[in-house]
């Protein structure tokens, strides 16, 4: 039924590439150990793009925006595709992070485990993650971030303070180019709006069969119509759950976030005091709430980095 056949066979490889490594993953995460030392290596594999963006602004992994406002730069992009879709890939390296931080076991701390080295690379991808600007990536992370302390033991209050302390000095230094961007929110968000109608003629034009997977780019220039701007190609729909039901239909299309509430009410079980995996579960219900934040207005989470990442958080959660 797809109106792009050879977009949709993409597609049906990519679901099953990330449902491959999401099985591959709860396999391999067998015991604590594998789980910890797979957290760190990844941790610190997000922190490393960081500091490459941050050493060398124009290396060809890590285009940016020249406007000297963060730094040496206007919006940090990375190897991404745009500063919100690597702002999403730094906001899950926060959670992640604050995971290891908060939860760590001090009876088995090494030199890279140690706090003092995961409080050094949360420090570096959070201002990195303030470079990128991106309101929507930031404000998901964020809420993720109040989540996670939300779980964090009475006992803990000055981690608490400490957290919020952070982030006020980090928003005064590097904010100022954030700052700035939030007062064209009203504009945007205009914009985003009429995108939004035109996207839901597409879904009640074809409820029940989408337009196939992957074929949104194509199907939306059928519906492309002013006011929506004509001097731009819109090949997203900026808002990940109206996508899914656009290429797959209402009933299929909603699969992944019945999934996601599935797998969010086994993570509330694991995420209870005293459950062994406690820390890797708060760490992927808190990633759980970032992207389903983030893809109400935005598709990071269609970016494959950003896909994997987020399954291998919930295989740490779930495993």
């Amino acid at each position: 039924i797809s109106i792009i056949g050879t977009a949709s066979l993409a597609g049906s490889i990519r679901v099953a590439s990330l449902t491959f490594f999401f099985a591959l993953c709860l396999w391999a995460f067998r015991g604590p150990s594998q789980k910890e030392r797979a957290a760190v290596a990844v941790y610190y594999g997000i922190s490393g793009y960081c500091l490459s963006v941050l050493i060398n602004p124009s290396a060809p992994i890590a285009p940016m925006k020249s406007n000297k406002v963060f730094l040496h730069w206007d919006l940090a992009i990375g190897p991404f595709l745009n500063h919100n879709t690597f702002a999403t890939f730094l906001g899950m390296g926060l959670v992640l992070g604050a995971g290891l931080l908060l939860y760590c076991d001090r009876r088995n701390v090494t030199l890279l485990s140690s706090r003092l080295m995961i409080g050094a690379a949360y420090l570096l991808i959070f201002a990195t993650l303030l470079g990128t600007q991106s309101r929507a990536g930031i404000s998901a992370t964020i809420i993720a971030q109040v989540f996670m302390l939300t779980k964090v033991r009475a006992r803990r209050p000055l981690v608490i303070l400490a957290v919020i302390l952070v982030f006020s000095m980090f928003l005064s230094l590097f904010g100022s180019g954030l700052i700035e961007r939030l007062v064209w929110i009203a504009r945007a968000a205009t914009t985003r709006i009429d995108l939004y109608l035109q996207v839901l003629e597409m879904i009640k034009a074809r409820p029940f069969a989408g337009f196939g997977a992957g074929s949104f780019p194509w199907a939306y220039e059928l519906f492309h119509k002013p006011p929506v701007a004509s001097d731009f190609v819109w090949n997203r729909a900026h808002s990940t759950y109206l996508v899914l039901w656009v290429d797959y239909g209402i009933l299929v299309g909603s699969l992944p976030f019945v999934a996601g509430i599935f797998a969010a009410r086994q993570l509330s079980n694991h995420a209870r005091p005293g459950s062994k995996n406690c820390a890797f579960a708060i760490v992927a219900l808190a990633a759980l709430v970032l992207g389903g934040v983030h893809s109400l207005v935005d598709f990071s989470l269609e970016i494959d980095a950003n896909s994997f990442l987020l399954l291998f958080l919930l295989a740490l959660g779930l495993s």
